[in-house]
């Protein structure tokens, strides 16, 4: 719950001029920028995933412009409440996601531009599951099996959060 002053201050403050592809994500973070959160571990609403939207798409366009607003939207707060050190934390995450998207989509190129950049950084180290998402995006056996194991972690994720809700 937020006081509607609040909300409205920030509405306000200029983030809807940005034009960034998502609205509730730039509100929120432009709310936590000056208020205090709390947790409430209650569920006080209801997330909806559709078959397809910005953030739950099939399209690799839509996906792309998704994640590229997501770091247009971190590095708009970065330079406005000047938390340059934030910079790279935001780079990796964009990359690590392209990644992650090249892998999803059998896209070798992206896959490739994304392990070279985390590669060559300075402030990244390489992980195994990089490496098994770039050679994944290029050999159809890999990619298969690793998507296998990650239904499996996924499910696996989803019956211990239903085995702890239920206790």
């Amino acid at each position: 719950m937020v006081r509607r002053e609040i909300v409205l201050a920030a509405l306000n403050s200029g983030i809807l001029e940005q034009g960034f592809l998502m609205g509730d994500y730039p509100l929120w973070i432009e709310i936590a920028a000056k208020h205090k959160i709390g947790f409430l571990s209650d569920k006080t609403a209801v997330y909806r995933v559709l078959p397809e939207s910005s953030s739950n798409s099939s399209k690799l366009t839509k996906q792309l412009e998704f994640s590229k607003s997501v770091k247009s939207i971190q590095q708009y707060f970065v330079e406005k409440y000047d938390l340059k050190n934030e910079i790279i934390e935001i780079e990796i995450r964009y990359y690590r996601n392209l990644l992650f998207i090249g892998f999803n989509k059998r896209r070798q190129d992206y896959a490739t531009q994304a392990y070279s950049y985390l590669k060559n950084s300075e402030d990244y180290k390489i992980q195994m599951i990089d490496y098994l998402y770039l050679i994944g995006s290029k050999y159809v056996f890999i990619h298969k099996i690793l998507h296998i194991l990650l239904e499996f972690k996924k499910r696996i994720v989803i019956q211990r959060k239903l085995t702890i809700e239920t206790r």
